[in-house]
């Protein structure tokens, strides 16, 4: 199985991101060999969430993130692919939880607005 995980850095020790859209790594971890490509979100604002498609394209089939908004998880649904809670934890660990069955799954976004939603800037 690939997972999706939104991570704070490059590697599986790096802790999951605390935002789905705005982590500045998305690694693709294949769960068998541990084998993970990893895609850097430059500008770590990503408000078309462009990554999901893209990472399902690339076999994603569940994302790992430690909070997610309506945006982004409205995509990752209607791609049909389940999103998982894991916070303050490694990247490493949050797959091994998710392959344990012990991440939660879930069933709606768990913060109520995307960030840019609330700009500071002059429309």
């Amino acid at each position: 199985m690939k997972v999706a995980i939104a991570a704070s850095g490059p590697s599986l020790d790096s802790p999951v991101a605390k935002r789905f859209g705005h982590a500045p790594y998305y690694l693709l971890v294949d769960s068998a060999t541990l084998e993970t490509l990893v895609f850097e979100n430059r500008e770590h604002e990503d408000e078309t969430h462009a990554i999901i498609p893209h990472l399902a394209g690339q076999g994603a089939e569940v994302f790992i993130t430690g909070n997610i908004g309506p945006h982004a998880f409205e995509l990752a649904r209607s791609l049909e692919r389940p999103v998982a809670l894991a916070r303050q934890m490694p990247a490493r660990e949050a797959l091994a939880k998710l392959q344990k069955g012990e991440l939660e799954l879930l069933q709606a976004p768990t913060v109520k607005h995307s960030r840019h939603n609330h700009s500071h800037h002059s429309a």
